[in-house]
C-alpha cells in the first residue's frame, strides 16, 4: 500500500497546483505564484526518484509499473489542455507564462516517467531490436536537425564530419534515442556561443560516433560514474534545463544491446568532454 499511497499523494499535489492556480483572487490576480508551483513540481519529482532508488527492488518495481499507468495519464491531460490554452493565445500574457511553466513541467515530468519506464525494461532486458541495415549520417543528422532550435537559443553550432557513409546493422529508433540523449546533454551543459562536434570515423570494421562539447568536462573520479543509474554529477546546465539522471544508463543498455559499446573521455575540469559510441560495420 505504501507505494500506491505515495503515487497517489504526488498525483493529488499536481492536481491542486493546477487547480489552485486556476481560481483568481478577488483581486483577479493569480492565486498561486509561478515559484511556488514550481517547487511543488520539483518536489514531486524527487519523491519519485527517491521512492526508486531507496526502495526495495520489488517495491521500486511496483512504483514504476504504476507510474505507467497512474500518473502518466494525469501528467498527458494537464500537458494536453495546457497546449490548448497556448495555442490560443487568448489569455492575459501573465497568465500564459505560467501556463507555458507549467507545460514544461509535465514535460520533465512525463520524461522522467519515460525514463523510469525505459529503465525498467532495459534493466530486466525485456526489449526486442527491430535491426536493419542504417546509415549512420543520416541517422545522427536527422537528430542534430530535431536539435537545431534549441542550439540556436544558446547560439550554439553542430559541425559535422563524417568521411564516408557507414553503414551499421541496428535498431534505428533506439539509437536514434541514444544520439538524441547525447547531443541534447552536449547543449544542456555547454556554455552560450560554443560548439558541439559530431565526428562519424570507421576504427577498423568498426564505426565511431563521437561528439565532443565545450561543457564544464569530467575528473577521473567521475568518468566511471556517468553511465550509472540516478547518477547526477554536480553539473549546472547552462540553460536551466532538467536531467532525470537516466538518460546516460539507458543509453549504456542500448548500445549494448546493438552489439556496440559507449564511453565518455575528458581532459578533465572545464574542458569538455567527448561521448563515443562504437557499432560494427556491415
Amino acid at each position: 500500500m505504501r507505494e500506491k499511497t505515495a503515487l497517489y499523494l504526488l498525483i493529488l499535489a499536481l492536481f491542486l497546483i493546477v487547480a489552485i492556480d486556476a481560481v483568481p483572487l478577488a483581486t483577479g490576480e493569480p492565486r498561486a505564484t509561478i515559484s511556488y508551483i514550481e517547487s511543488i513540481v520539483d518536489a514531486s519529482v524527487v519523491v519519485l526518484i527517491y521512492l526508486t532508488m531507496k526502495g526495495e527492488l520489488n517495491f521500486r518495481t511496483k512504483v514504476i509499473n504504476m507510474a505507467a499507468h497512474d500518473l502518466r495519464s494525469p501528467l498527458g491531460i494537464i500537458r494536453g489542455y495546457s497546449e490548448i490554452i497556448l495555442e490560443k493565445s487568448t489569455t492575459a500574457e501573465a497568465e500564459l507564462d505560467m501556463v507555458r511553466r507549467i507545460h514544461i513541467k509535465a514535460d520533465e515530468l512525463l520524461q522522467l516517467v519515460d525514463d523510469l519506464l525505459d529503465s525498467a525494461v532495459l534493466e530486466r532486458r525485456q526489449v526486442t531490436m527491430v535491426k536493419e541495415h542504417c546509415s549512420l549520417k543520416s541517422m545522427v543528422s536527422v537528430v542534430a536537425s530535431d536539435l537545431e532550435e534549441a542550439a540556436k537559443r544558446k547560439n550554439q553550432r553542430f559541425t559535422f564530419h563524417a568521411v564516408e557513409d557507414l553503414k551499421v546493422h541496428t535498431d534505428a529508433a533506439r539509437m536514434k534515442q541514444v544520439f538524441q540523449n547525447l547531443l541534447s546533454n552536449a547543449v544542456k551543459y555547454s556554455p552560450q556561443g560554443s560548439e558541439v562536434a559530431i565526428h562519424i570515423e570507421r576504427e577498423g570494421d568498426l564505426a565511431r560516433v563521437k561528439v565532443k562539447d565545450e561543457g564544464p568536462g569530467l575528473s577521473k573520479s567521475e568518468l566511471p560514474l556517468v553511465f550509472d543509474s540516478f547518477t547526477k554529477i554536480k553539473k549546472v546546465t547552462t540553460g536551466g534545463e532538467s536531467s532525470t539522471g537516466l538518460g546516460l544508463s539507458i543509453c549504456k543498455s542500448l548500445v549494448e544491446l546493438n552489439g556496440g559499446k559507449i564511453w565518455a573521455e575528458s581532459a578533465g575540469q572545464g574542458k569538455g568532454s567527448t561521448f563515443i559510441v562504437e557499432l560494427p560495420t556491415v
